[in-house]
This record gives structure tokens, C-alpha cells and sequence, in this order.
């Protein structure tokens, strides 16, 4: 069992389900990306917000180590006015957010991919059905290889529009 997912509900709980809702969706979004984008991804928003907390604490090293390091080179100039302990407490604070870095990286990729891969699920599924539902005749006049690339690459741009960041 995964630690945001349950095993048997593994494509997520994206409440956009049928083929029709996927339609109006995109007729709504026309010429506003960000407004399909919410619409599509309505349900798994507790995932992305998860993510972004989880990804400002894995980058927090980068933003604290310039701090540490003025602190440590303050130190080394003013050994006067600063202890040996000052050092060693810098360093275990730059150390203890990088040995953070490693698990908080997972569970940024685990929230944004579970929460991503529930959408592309549910959208291949209601692809897959508007397909079905076509015409023999319009089966018969499409290649199927032309077809299936296509569904591919529809669900692969809307998963480029979460993975560029």
C-alpha cells in the first residue's frame, strides 16, 4: 500500500470520470489554459498543494546554505567575538537539510505523479470510450496506429503541462 494512494483505487480520485465531462471541459477552457487545467485536475488539488509544501522543503537547502556560509565565514573573521559551537551548528543545519533532501524529493515526486497519473488514466478511459463509440465505417477508414498516436500524444501534452515547471 503506498503512502498517498491505495493500491486498489491507484488511478486517484479525480471525480471527472465520464467522456461528456472531458468534452464540455475542454469547450469551457478554450483559449484559457489555466482555467482547463483546474477543471481537469479537479479533485486531486490536496496532491499538487502537498507538493508544493514538499517541494519549497526539499529546495530549502539551496536557500539556506549562502546564510550558513556568511555565518561561518563571520565566524572565521571574528574569532574573537564567536565559539567553535556556532561552526558546528551551522554545519548541522546545512547537514540536516540535505540529509532531508533525499525523502522530501520522494514524496514531492509522489504527490505531483499520483495526482497526474489519475487524470491521465481517467482521460485515456474516456478516449478510449468516445472511440468505441464511432462509427464501423469511420473504424474501417482510420488506421488504428494514426488513432492510437494521437490519444498518445493528446495525454502526453496534458501531462507536459504539469511536469514543466
Amino acid at each position: 500500500m503506498g503512502l498517498f494512494y491505495k493500491e486498489e483505487d491507484w488511478v486517484g480520485d479525480n471525480p471527472v470520470e465520464c467522456e461528456d465531462d472531458y468534452v464540455e471541459i475542454f469547450h469551457d477552457g478554450q483559449g484559457h489554459p489555466v482555467k482547463t487545467f483546474f477543471k481537469l485536475y479537479k479533485g486531486t488539488y490536496w496532491r499538487f498543494l502537498l507538493a508544493g509544501v514538499f517541494f519549497v522543503l526539499k529546495n530549502s537547502p539551496v536557500w539556506v546554505l549562502p546564510i550558513v556560509t556568511s555565518n561561518i565565514i563571520n565566524i572565521a573573521t571574528h574569532p574573537a567575538n564567536h565559539s567553535v559551537h556556532e561552526i558546528i551548528l551551522n554545519i548541522a543545519v546545512i547537514a540536516l537539510l540535505v540529509a532531508f533532501n533525499f525523502p522530501l524529493n520522494y514524496l514531492f515526486n509522489v504527490c505531483q505523479s499520483t495526482a497526474t497519473r489519475a487524470v491521465e488514466a481517467h482521460l485515456r478511459s474516456s478516449l478510449v470510450r468516445k472511440i468505441q463509440q464511432l462509427s464501423i465505417s469511420f473504424h474501417i477508414g482510420t488506421e488504428s496506429g494514426r488513432l492510437q498516436s494521437k490519444i498518445i500524444r493528446d495525454v502526453e501534452a496534458i501531462q507536459t503541462l504539469v511536469k514543466e515547471q
